[in-house]
């Protein structure tokens, strides 16, 4: 493994001027994350598990991961970690570029903000009041309620498409106001109302293209450099773009066996929603000025009013505005997740005492890997949560395990879709074009992979399968 060497100068951003920071404990708390990643379940009554990261990234054949750690509001390390690189290929380094997938969402919302607090947008309008080249169809469903900005940045404002795919390089690329209606060469349903405004949360990426849209529309020029001038360049995110890539050094994505995608990476026009490419230290800086604002010191980006709305949950949904999250005093903490093809990601912190951290992978399983990573830097660094779950775990034999062997899938779904489900030993082995899964039985028809964490449910003739809120059935 090519453990990337630590920059002198980010070790020293992390300690007051003057102070020289203590490597060797650095170098400590960096080789006890390396060492001891656990899963998201421990099975009851058996030994605790710790796994090392270099045989984690071969498990989930994740060829590069990269770490930025902080700790009281400021970043302390930085790190890169690589298995299996040909020699023909650039190393990665803590410059490298990931694809940030959906954490773009949470940095679109920090320059929407910035529009508001100089009453450029509205947070209540209706945004189809603003929108000149394009307006969201009112197809009854709104019931007098407006779509507004504060709706769309906290996924409650009932709009559709909840993610997009990307297109590979040389592909076709559709223009924004193609994508919000769905029209070619656009791969994405059309963004459209299927929710009453305020009612629920729906997750909507598509939500997030109005939002670009009303933002370019509104400043007349075009979504990349606005971002830059609204948040990359004040934060001093110099390793960062929704222009993509920035040069040739930036991390390739890799599907879920590990290998290189056509074409390295995909293209998402999409930028608001998920065209953000840059590193966890850049990251990071977005994290430390949130922390600043909500204590109300600087640097920060936004007032201490803003920071402080943009962190309240709204209900009935776990998003803020553009950041999900979590826990109530002292466990309380915002961030957010990415997901693209060939890339995972997460990044969060406490505001309250600014401890913070972010994982970025290039590859398609990469996800258990990034939990297993938040986990290990919350033993070592004492969060409050990012703990392993306990669960009971029984034994089946081989008849009863084997009664659930074989393919699912959507109702009206392609094979393409399939679900496969297989014996192994005590355990049942699920696979599918993205991932694959080792199921330890909690009961006669209860799963749980303790990885990832995820759980399935079988009915009592094993026709069907219920697993990440989806229903699957049996094939022929």
């Amino acid at each position: 493994m090519r453990n990337a060497l630590i920059g002198l100068s980010m070790l020293m951003s992390g300690f007051p001027a003057g102070a020289a920071p203590p490597c060797s404990r650095i170098l400590v708390e960096q080789a006890r994350v390396e060492h001891e990643l656990t899963p998201s379940i421990l099975a009851q009554n058996e030994p605790a598990q710790r796994y090392r990261l270099e045989d984690r990234m071969a498990y989930y054949d994740v060829p590069a991961v990269s770490v930025a750690v902080i700790r009281r509001g400021r970043l302390v390390w930085a790190r890169t970690w690589e298995v299996g690189r040909p020699a023909s290929a650039p190393p990665i380094s803590t410059e490298t570029q990931f694809q940030a997938a959906s954490i773009s969402k949470s940095v679109t919302a920090l320059g929407a903000l910035r529009l508001v607090e100089r009453k450029r947008l509205s947070l209540d309008s209706d945004i189809n009041a603003s929108l000149r080249s394009w307006h969201l169809p009112d197809d009854g469903l709104a019931s007098g309620h407006k779509v507004s900005l504060r709706g769309l940045l906290s996924h409650t404002g009932g709009t559709s498409t909840s993610g997009f795919s990307g297109y590979v390089p040389g592909q076709p690329i559709p223009t924004l106001v193609q994508i919000l209606d769905g029209r070619p060469p656009t791969n994405s349903p059309p963004v459209r109302m299927i929710a009453v405004p305020g009612e629920r949360y729906v997750y909507s990426g598509g939500g997030y293209e109005i939002i670009q849209l009303l933002m370019e529309e509104e400043e007349k020029r075009p979504f990349a450099p606005m971002m830059k001038a609204l948040v990359l360049d004040p934060l001093h995110m110099r390793r960062s773009s929704f222009a993509a890539p920035l040069d040739a050094n930036a991390a390739p994505g890799h599907d879920a066996t590990g290998k290189l995608l056509d074409g390295n990476w995909r293209i998402y026009p999409e930028l608001a929603a998920a065209g953000l490419w840059t590193t966890p230290s850049d990251l990071a800086r977005i994290l430390i000025a949130l922390h600043n604002g909500y204590r109300g010191r600087g640097p920060a980006l936004l007032k201490t009013a803003t920071v402080r709305m943009l962190i309240q949950p709204r209900a009935p949904g776990p998003y803020g505005l553009g950041f999900e999250t979590s826990g109530t005093g002292k466990t309380f903490r915002l961030g957010h997740g990415g997901s693209s093809e060939g890339y995972k990601a997460q990044y969060w912190i406490y505001p309250a005492n600014g401890d913070g951290a972010v994982v970025m992978t290039n590859g398609e399983r990469g996800l258990g890997l990034v939990l297993e990573l938040l986990r290990s830097i919350s033993s070592v660094y004492g969060w409050p949560d990012f703990k392993p779950e306990y669960r009971t775990r029984i034994t089946l034999g081989a008849a009863a395990l084997q009664a659930f062997a074989g393919r699912y899938s959507p109702a009206g779904g392609s094979k393409d879709d399939a679900l496969v489900v297989t014996v192994e030993g005590d355990h049942l082995l699920l696979r599918a074009p993205f991932g694959r899964w080792r199921m330890l039985p909690g009961s006669a028809h209860d799963f749980f992979d303790t990885d990832t964490g995820l759980t399935a449910t079988f009915d009592g003739g094993a026709n069907e399968i219920s697993i990440g809120g989806k229903t699957l059935v049996r094939q022929p």
